[in-house]
């Protein structure tokens, strides 16, 4: 293949660059991708992957491999030098609605486990790992990357023993010994024109809360719907700022709370001891003896309740949301009848469309099924192969194509709602639009038909165009 026939090149065959790769090829983008190492790694670096990236995984065909390669966690202790201790039980705490997630622990899965799994993937899908190539014409700052690399010798390795250690003790021989070096680093921008930057590219820092490794998979789960849309000739290039907007905040807040963190539970200077060692245990203590700090705790570890609020792509119409998910926010896992038996919701927002879930409603102005599935016909004529839409209905039997049953109303109770609604679903799984009618009012006087919030509603489609989608307002005809 040569350059020209590839409109992308990712560098760096870590888990990011590789879930890059996959995503690119998976949304019809011929991708190249290179890595300076002449063979892939063997020790590890990660260890944690977080029920979020595993819901990416299952997107990506890859969590079964994922699973059947490591091991669950499925509480976490704190424990104090004091003889305190905090134990969360993650099955419980990622039960709750907002956090709900099918996979209900941290998975153990060292770091070279994973990049075989994705490096394997994605050459099912025909590309294979350029290795040897080094990148030569883009530097990350004017002095380049300085001494190079080396492992630490045994006699350099004994020597940092002899200098910690309170008793003697001899190496006699190491298994992996590598040299770590605590950075803290965060560009300022991760997009410069052609040139975007994810992962550790992106943002570097402390260990702390394992969350690195699974935000750089989330950047270019991120990144890469939005950059096959524009590659395609779908979408405006301006779609691209979005992956800044959404990502770069995430990466600014991961490196405050991972070094504050980190500060506390492994700085030697004295206000980090008295934090350590007499503050933080009534604090933690006291705050997580709480349900709802614990569910928010476990929701931000687990990173389900990463949103993106202030995105450009965000779009609304309609007011009194209370508890749905709002335009940005991660769409909500739950159980649904498809095609005759139950299966989760996230099966059927998996692939490369955006989603449009129609949902009827379960109070006096609920929608027919029979409706909104000409609705739903239509959204899926007017964007083939982008666009794909459902109806969710509590209705206990029916046979149209596009209904998704929800018998025990759970659905439409998860995404907080009793009357009709539609949401738009973004290949990434967050929400990118929603839209209700006005809730009946009750008049005195002789009643008249009800106003819609938005029969037709303008907005930027995914090919980032001037179009209409037609809400589910009362009294509407299709």
């Amino acid at each position: 293949m040569s350059d020209t026939d590839t409109p992308v090149l990712v560098v760096g065959a870590g888990p990011s660059g590789l879930t890059m790769a996959n995503e690119l090829v998976r949304h019809g983008v011929a991708v190249r991708i290179v890595d300076q190492a002449p063979a892939p790694a063997t020790t590890s670096r990660a260890l944690v992957i977080q029920p979020r990236c595993l819901e990416i995984f299952e997107d990506m065909e890859v969590v079964a491999d994922v699973l059947a390669a490591g091991s669950e966690a499925p509480s976490l202790n704190i424990v104090f030098n004091t003889g305190r201790s905090v134990r969360l039980e993650l099955h419980d705490l990622l039960r709750d609605p907002s956090n709900y997630t099918e996979y209900q622990s941290l998975h153990m899965l060292f770091q070279d486990d994973t990049e075989r799994i994705l490096t394997a993937k994605l050459e099912q899908r025909g590309v294979h790992v350029e290795r040897g190539l080094t990148v030569v014409d883009l530097n990350a700052d004017e002095h380049g990357p300085g001494p190079e690399y080396r492992e630490p010798t045994h006699d350099e390795f004994q020597a940092m023993l002899d200098q910690r250690l309170p008793v003697p003790a001899t190496v006699v021989r190491e298994q992996w010994v590598s040299r770590y070096r605590l950075h803290r680093h965060s560009v300022p921008r991760y997009r410069d024109g052609r040139v975007f930057l994810v992962g550790d590219a992106a943002h570097v820092h402390s260990p702390a809360g394992a969350q690195g490794m699974n935000t750089g998979i989330q950047d270019a789960y991120n990144l890469a719907w939005k950059l096959a849309l524009v590659v395609r000739g779908i979408g405006k290039e301006s779609m691209l700022d979005s992956y800044h907007a959404e990502r770069h905040p995430i990466g600014e807040r991961l490196l405050t709370t991972t070094d504050r963190f980190f500060a506390v539970i492994a700085g030697q200077n004295a206000t980090a001891r008295f934090l350590r060692g007499r503050l933080a245990p009534q604090i933690v203590s006291r705050v997580l003896a709480r349900h709802s700090a614990r569910k928010r705790f476990v929701g931000t570890l687990a990173q389900v309740r990463t949103s993106y609020p202030h995105s450009s792509l965000n779009r609304q119409h309609g007011a009194d949301w209370q508890d749905a998910p709002a335009p940005g926010d991660r769409a909500r896992q739950v159980d649904v009848v498809i095609d005759g038996t139950t299966q989760h919701l996230h099966t059927l927002l998996h692939g490369t469309r955006h989603t449009v879930l129609l949902f009827t409603g379960t109070d006096e102005g609920a929608r027919p099924v029979v409706e909104l599935g000409r609705i739903a016909h239509r959204i899926e004529l007017a964007y083939p192969n982008l666009v794909r839409a459902r109806v969710i209905s509590p209705e206990p039997r029916t046979d149209h194509p596009l209904a998704v049953g929800d018998p025990d109303r759970m659905a439409h109770q998860r995404y907080g709602i009793d009357r009709a609604a539609a949401f738009v679903i973004r290949p990434d799984l967050h929400v990118g639009y929603r839209c209700t009618p006005n809730r009946r009012r009750r008049r005195t006087r002789r009643p008249r038909p009800p106003t819609p919030r938005c029969t037709h509603t303008d907005l930027t489609d995914v090919r980032g165009q001037e179009s209409s989608l037609i809400c589910p307002t009362p009294g509407s005809t299709p």
